[in-house]
């Protein structure tokens, strides 16, 4: 079965400091299946916020901070503006 590219940011907190989970839905025997592509870490819960759209591929109003690639599945930001 095809898989749909479409991605979604789910933002999760732990320990207070908010992170997000760049993810890959899609359906597997007509169950919704979740495939965690990598882990953003370094932003604040607002700037987590403004990312959902530009990945959903939809216009955003702020500027977005550039990231560092940490390993193959965690990217990391300056949390400098």
């Amino acid at each position: 079965m095809k898989k749909s590219k479409s991605y979604h940011l789910d933002i999760r907190a732990h320990r207070k400091n908010p992170y997000g989970l760049l993810r890959h839905s899609y359906r597997e025997d007509g169950k919704v299946k979740k495939e965690t592509i990598g882990n953003i870490t370094g932003l604040s819960l607002e700037k987590l916020h403004a990312m959902r759209a530009p990945i959903q591929g939809k216009p955003s109003s702020q500027t977005l901070p550039a990231f560092t690639k940490k390993n193959a599945h965690k990217l990391s930001c300056d949390p400098t503006p």
